[in-house]
């Protein structure tokens, strides 16, 4: 009795069903979202400050 491993296959298929470089633009264009969101958020906080501000 020898001790050996054969799994029938010769070639390996991972199932890869997505491009990664896909997936990549997908990332930088949802981190660009957020991105001016942020950035949108900071405008508004700067004018409510200066609003207030303003008031005194």
């Amino acid at each position: 009795m020898g001790n050996t491993y054969d799994n029938g296959s010769s070639s390996v298929n991972h199932g890869c069903t997505f491009n990664p470089l896909d997936k990549l633009i997908e990332s930088y264009e949802e981190n660009k979202k957020l991105y001016q969101q942020l950035i949108q958020a900071e405008k508004d906080k700067v004018a409510l400050l200066e609003k207030l501000l303003d008031k005194k």
